[in-house]
């Protein structure tokens, strides 16, 4: 392929949908190192027939900034999963950037996916352990797919109610806890958050699923009479 030189900036678009958002910090991290040695500036961008800027929107803004001639290729086989494949070898791209090129393609999943994320006011990780059973590649590759609407909305909602009583520890613990509890038809999502409320100090979430699910039982059971106690296995 060739590379062409030119100081037309107009030329250019970053509105490639699906393409990761500018990012100001880094644009400026850019224009430094630019500014100190203006070599690194014959590194090309790659664009579409379109002239949509399929890698180096950040390098293009920088560029631009600095008054500096644009190197670029044309390839016209460039797509959405060219930049994010380009781009995961360079300033990776993190977790939202994925999340929101999805969201921008008009992917459902990822928009419930947010939608769940943003109500209960989740983490990422968290978010994607309680609405899925796929994987940090899956959810990448833009083949998330969530487990049953009611199902995965009441969980978040019992997670981020019981969440606010915990300080400390890892919360995928804490989600297969409550996973093996409300698998259990006897287990009263109301009554454990009541339950909850009545401890008033914080708690600590332990290292193991069978010591957080005990530990969930043994408050869900708290002045409970021995016959009605409940046991989670």
């Amino acid at each position: 392929m060739t590379i062409i030189k030119t100081n037309n900036y107009d030329l250019f678009n970053c509105d490639l949908v699906g393409n990761r958002q500018i990012n100001l910090n880094h644009v400026r991290k850019l224009k430094t190192i630019l500014s100190k040695n203006n070599k690194n500036s014959i590194i090309p961008l790659i664009i579409n027939n379109e002239y949509q800027i399929v890698d180096g929107q950040h390098r293009f803004q920088a560029l631009k900034e600095l008054n500096l001639p644009i190197y670029y290729i044309i390839d016209s086989n460039a797509t959405i999963k060219t930049a994010s494949q380009f781009n995961s070898t360079a300033k990776g791209w993190g977790f939202n950037d994925y999340l929101n090129s999805y969201i921008s393609q008009g992917k459902q999943q990822y928009i419930l996916f947010n939608e769940i994320k943003t109500r209960y006011n989740l983490k990422n990780n968290t978010c994607l352990k309680i609405t899925s059973n796929n994987n940090i590649q899956d959810f990448r590759d833009g083949n998330l797919k969530l487990k049953n609407y009611r199902y995965v909305t009441q969980f978040a909602e019992t997670f981020s109610k019981t969440i606010n009583y915990f300080q400390g520890g890892r919360e995928s613990i804490l989600v297969d806890g409550l996973k093996i509890a409300l698998k259990n038809p006897n287990f009263n999502r109301t009554k454990f958050v009541a339950k909850l409320d009545e401890i008033k100090e914080p708690l600590l979430i332990p290292q193991h699923v069978k010591e957080i699910t005990r530990l969930i039982e043994d408050i869900y059971n708290r002045k409970l009479h021995k016959v009605n106690k409940l046991r989670l296995d």
